[in-house]
């Protein structure tokens, strides 16, 4: 069994996990994501591997309208299953199945400032809203990989995923199914 742990840090210009921010929500610095990963692969028999990972990150972020807008407690997570088979057909062959649960928000929240009516005396009513920033909609990925190598250095691959609350919303599906080559040279 290999097992390995890896730490580091992400810095993002004018973005947050990978969201490009603009007008009163950009940042006033670099957004900064702490993470820490986890992995282990473990030969089940000489031609069966299951691997595993599981990434946690932690996102600190300033809004260059903080008197406006805040980002508080980000925290999100990815987690991966997958068995690794490679028959012993004499030929250089691999199958891949998994189970997915790609980075997702699991905590934080988005404060903002704004104007909810008005007041008796007629000034504006304003008050800071607090948005979770965590989907319950999880999106889930099952997916087939399937790859042979020929003599001549071509690769086929083919390979077939199912997305459950694909892109995050809820009950939506979604399937991709790929056949293709690679050429090494």
């Amino acid at each position: 069994m290999h097992t390995d742990i890896t730490a580091g840090l992400l810095v993002e210009q004018n973005s947050l996990l990978g969201t490009g921010l603009s007008g009163v929500y950009q940042l006033a610095r670099p957004s900064r994501t702490a993470y820490l990963q986890l992995g282990t692969n473990r030969f089940l028999s000489d031609n069966l591997q299951l691997q595993s990972r599981y990434s946690l990150l932690q996102t600190t972020a300033d809004a260059l309208y903080a008197d406006v807008i805040g980002y508080d407690d980000v925290m999100s997570d990815k987690v991966t299953f997958q068995l690794d088979y490679r028959p012993n057909t004499g030929r250089n062959s691999r199958h891949q199945v998994g189970l997915a649960l790609p980075m997702a928000t699991t905590s934080g929240v988005l404060t903002q400032a704004t104007t909810k009516g008005y007041q008796a005396d007629g000034g504006y009513l304003s008050v800071y809203e607090r948005v979770s920033l965590v989907n319950p909609a999880r999106q889930i990925d099952l997916y087939h990989v399937f790859q042979a190598a020929t003599d001549k250095g071509l690769n086929w691959y083919s390979s077939a995923k199912y997305s459950h609350n694909y892109a995050g919303i809820r009950g939506r599906s979604a399937v991709d199914m790929r056949l293709g080559a690679k050429l090494k040279f």
